[in-house]
């Protein structure tokens, strides 16, 4: 006898595009299995389709996100969100169909898990892009991906280093670090989810990634990278900054552009110069070096 295929609950939010990461951040928070993007026929804006366990109960799974996500965004009034049931197969192909391999940088190649990495030269990295964020195609993952290539790439010996990822999530910036040539490398993210999933990434590129729930106190690091919100970097500065060694480097992404004042005002200062600054849609990518004292 021919099993059913599984059914599972769709959830479709058109929101703006400086929103897709927070709507999906909800939606994980509220137990989606999967997320992809697609732009909406409005300009500015994308539609992000989140993937639940129907058992989950639906009615009031959609009014707890639309809550959510309206409370979090402002511009409440120009959001729109639904659900439907969805067959599995149809679901899982599209799914599959919006995560392609990336080339990001000179050498990255960003891999979905079901692709075949035997073809390809430079560094792979392998991810499952299914219950973390981080795949390799927002603004903001592909900023950092970049800079932490250039900054690796001039470090005369990068196996002798150590790198910490503050909010690692799926683990692709320490997957990239540590397949560019960093030595001890870390990850930190308060989501258990999230360090499962980056656990699994880990050793679907087998490598070895220690991670952990909270900045270590008393290490130190020659390369420190976090791809996180705007605010989030402003909350972590204190326990961030003492954990970078002299003539360390330190990659900021994640920030709005029209947050970028606040982020570098907090971070630039006597011991802590702004190298570089990068935008791509929106979105701000700073680069510091600690001074030597």
């Amino acid at each position: 006898m021919t099993k059913p295929p599984k059914t599972w609950y769709e959830v479709i939010c058109a929101a703006p595009d400086d929103s897709e990461d927070i709507v999906a951040e909800v939606m994980m928070n509220w137990g989606a299995i999967g997320t992809w993007s697609e732009d909406a026929k409005d300009p500015g804006f994308k539609r992000i389709h989140g993937y639940f366990e129907v058992d989950l109960q639906t009615e009031h799974l959609l009014v707890n996100l639309s809550s959510m996500i309206t409370q979090i965004i402002p511009t409440t009034n120009r959001i729109t969100i639904f659900g439907q049931q969805i067959e599995e197969s149809d679901w899982l192909a599209e799914w599959k169909k919006h995560h392609k391999p990336e080339k990001v940088g000179k050498s990255l190649h960003i891999l979905p898990s079901w692709c075949d990495p035997s073809n390809i030269s430079g560094a792979v990295v392998r991810i499952d892009p299914g219950m973390a964020f981080g795949t390799g195609g927002h603004p903001t993952t592909k900023l950092c991906l970049t800079v932490l290539e250039e900054v690796v790439e001039d470090l005369s010996d990068p196996g002798t280093l150590s790198m910490m990822d503050l909010g690692c999530g799926s683990g692709i910036l320490s997957i990239a670090g540590s397949k560019l040539g960093m030595g001890e490398t870390v990850g930190i993210d308060d989501d258990p989810v999230a360090l499962e999933n980056a656990q699994r990434n880990v050793e679907l590129n087998e490598i070895e990634v220690e991670f952990l729930r909270e900045i270590p106190k008393g290490r130190k690091f020659n390369l420190v990278v976090s791809n996180i919100y705007a605010e989030t970097h402003l909350q972590l500065r204190d326990s961030m900054m003492p954990t970078l060694k002299e003539e360390g480097w330190l990659i900021l992404s994640g920030i709005l552009s029209s947050k970028k004042g606040m982020v570098r005002d907090a971070f630039e200062s006597p011991d802590l110069r702004l190298v570089e600054e990068r935008e791509e849609n929106g979105w701000i990518c700073f680069l510091f070096q600690k001074r030597k004292k």
